[in-house]
This record gives structure tokens, sequence and C-alpha cells, in this order.
């Protein structure tokens, strides 16, 4: 039977996790008050986050249970443990390492999140940051299922969301769409519904262009190639240090969204818990990676991605330099004149990359900004007007207008709920 169990907890992450395991072979089944900190999981070296302002869940093999967010924010945690026990979180903050022997070997976990920064902490094994770039009100849901050395995730998201960072300095990721029309941009380069991002995990700048859901594998670097080298016999293509889309084909594209479904589909089935042993989990893992390498082509082209990444610098560089300003919004002249670009250049670097105008990325960055901030602000004398000038708002009543129409809550609302 299942342990569920919260408590406030000061301490740092090893006698946190101490005085949690106590207090959960203690009160059983009973819930406690509510948390203030709260732990990370992963494998070692990985950058992760830890958690803030949410439950604990300590579960026994092959139970499930469902953690709320008693800080109200609004997601939930439903994890499914397939061997030892697991803590289940979200909204991760600050960063947090557990001891890997003290990890399940496998396990599933599921939340539902109504706010990109919930989103990205229900991704603890990825260093991303989000913004929305569509508007209205965002809802998004999150499956994982980790393995010894690999992970898997379906994220799905209603709007338009850019992610900037890492899924993994040291792993390999293997991502498609899920919906048959689904598309993205992901590093200026088309992800369509026919094809596959490969590569590196270590810098991903990934644009989903409309309501997505895309499932994604990630291994260690030291497995994959082992792997390749055992059942290849040859070492991986060196193209495969870089992220590149592969164009593979409907049906071969189909095969591997249907089996990656299927995964997760059972996955939430009552007797997923009953995996018998680590032998098992790694032939799963391995299965599921050979799936994806047996579809790569020894060598592809890769000679576009050069004019991509001096793309990418443009808009980078013009994001830096926005957010160097964000009291003072810059114009578009002088963001022209920073990065040495034309008004022409600029527009196209931004649509490629983005598929947006810089001065509309520009408005949106200063609003999520915002909202960030309204967030995580605990001083009772800042106000919303406060918070709206620090970012170059000025005129409160058009930002309020516009901050709503973007996330479908007014900034009041939003200081309110932090």
């Amino acid at each position: 039977m299942g342990i569920a169990a919260s408590s406030t907890i000061g301490a740092g992450p090893a006698q946190a996790l101490s005085n949690f395991c106590n207090l959960a072979e203690e009160v059983g089944e009973n819930l406690l008050a509510g948390t203030s900190h709260a732990l990370a999981y992963g494998a070692p070296g990985v950058p992760r986050h830890a958690v803030g302002r949410t439950g604990l869940g300590f579960a026994r093999d092959g139970s499930c249970q469902t953690f709320p967010d008693i800080s109200g924010g609004g997601a939930c945690v439903q994890a499914i443990l397939l061997r030892r026990p697991i803590l289940a979180t979200t909204c991760f903050e600050n960063c947090s390492v557990l001891d890997e022997k003290l990890l399940p070997a496998a396990w599933h976990c599921c939340a539902d999140t109504a706010d990109v920064e919930e989103h990205a902490g229900s991704l603890p094994e990825w260093a991303l940051q989000y913004e929305q770039l569509s508007e209205g009100a965002f809802h998004g849901r999150v499956e994982q299922i980790h393995l010894p050395g690999a992970y898997m995730v379906k994220e799905t998201m209603n709007r338009s969301v850019r992610q900037r960072g890492e899924i993994g300095r040291d792993m390999y990721g293997f991502a498609l769409v899920l919906q048959p029309d689904g598309e993205a941009i992901c590093n200026g380069q088309r992800l369509d519904s026919n094809s596959l991002l490969v590569g590196r995990g270590d810098d991903l700048d990934l644009c989903n262009t409309h309501a997505s859901q895309i499932g994604a594998l990630s291994v260690d670097c030291d497995m994959v190639n082992e792997i390749s080298q055992r059942i290849y016999d040859r070492p991986l293509a060196s193209w495969l240090e870089q992220q590149v889309v592969v164009v593979v084909g409907r049906e071969v594209a189909s095969s591997l969204r249907a089996r990656l479904n299927s995964v997760f589909f059972n996955a939430d089935l009552p007797g997923a818990g009953n995996w018998d042993g680590e032998p098992v989990i790694s032939r799963f893992r391995d299965d599921m990676l050979l799936a994806f390498l047996d579809e790569l082509p020894l060598e592809t082209d890769t000679s576009h991605l050069r004019s991509i990444a001096l793309r990418r610098r443009v808009v980078n560089r013009a994001r830096e330099m926005m957010l160097s300003r964000v009291n003072e919004p810059p114009s578009l002249l002088d963001v022209c004149s920073h990065v040495g670009a034309s008004h022409r250049k600029l527009n196209y670097c931004f649509q490629d990359i983005l598929g947006m105008s810089p001065a509309r990325y520009l408005r949106i960055l200063r609003l999520n900004g915002v909202r960030r901030q309204l967030k995580s602000e605990r001083d009772p004398r800042v106000g919303v007007q406060d918070v709206a000038a620090l970012w170059g708002f000025w005129h409160l009543g058009q930002f309020s207008a516009d901050y709503k129409r973007q996330f479908a809550e007014l900034p009041s609302q939003t200081l309110r709920a932090a």
C-alpha cells in the first residue's frame, strides 16, 4: 500500500530526505501540513531543479498515488512506482541532487499544468526556460517514464511555447511530434510529422507553432555509444553530435509514434508496477532506443546548419539586448544597430527561428518577464504597477489589457495567487 505525506522541511536535501522517510513510516496514510522545500531526482551530473510549494509523495512497489500541489497552483502529479520508493514533486525552483542509490530503478509520473513555469518545473531532468508565445490560458500535461540511464517524455501543450536550454548535457535526444499534422521549429529546422529530431541535448531551442504533443527519448551518451558498438559493430555517426532534423517518411514516423504512445498507455495500466527486476527494465529501454537508431541514416547533410546557426546568433543577440534594457525597451533600429543587421534581415531571422516578428517577440518577452516576476513576488508592498514599470510598461490600462489577452487573467490575479 502507498504512503502519502507532506511536512515543512527547512533542512538541506539529505536531512530533508531523512526527515521525510522517518515521517512517512510514522504517519502511514495520514496527510500532514504543507511543504516548503522538497527534492529533485535523476542521474548525477544532469542539471535539475528542486522543489518549492508542493507535496512529497512516498509509494510502495507497484502502487499508484496522486500528489496535489498544495500551494494552490493547480498542478498535480500522479506517480506509478515501477520498483523502489519514489519522491513525486512539482513547482521546481532551486537545485538539489539525491544520492543515486536512493533513486527508484524506474518510474512513471504525470503532471497536469496551468502555467508554463509549472510546466517547466514538472520536467526536473530538463534545464529549460519556457515562454508562452500565443495568446490564451495555458494548459499542459507532462508524462515521464524514467529508466536506468534514460527517460521518456510525452509533452502536451495547448499554446505555442518557446523552450530554451538543456535536456541533458551528456545525453542524446530523439524526438518527434505525436500528431499527424503537428509541427515545430527546432534550432531553426522544421520538425513535422514525417521527421525526427536527433542529437545532443545540450542546446535546445524549440518552438511549437500551435497546440502540440511531442514525444522524446533521452539516453546517456555512453550508453548509446555502447549499444551502437555492440549491435551495429560501429561507432555512432559523427553528425549525431549536433541537433539535426532527419526526414524518415510517413510510415516510419507513424510506426515510432504508435510505439511511443503504446509505451505511455501501458505505463498507465494497473500492472505497470510489476516489471520483474532491472534486466527487464533495461531491455525495455534498449528496445526503445534501437527502434530509433534503426531508422537513422549513416550519413546526412548538415551543410544547412551553419547558416541556421548564424540566424540563431542574430536572434539570441537581439534577445540579450532586449533583456538588458527591459525597463526602457529598445526600438527596432536600436536592435538592428546592436546586432549589425538590416531590418529586413532581422525580421527574416526571427521568422525563421521563432515564427514571428521581432517587434511581437519583444512584447511577448516582456509580458512573460512580468508574469514570472509577479508569480515569484513575496514582498506585500510590491504592486502590479511596480513590476510593470520594471519591464517598461508605463500605461497600466493598456498593459493590463495586453496581459489579460496573453494569459487569460489580469496581472492582479497573478500577484494574488503568488
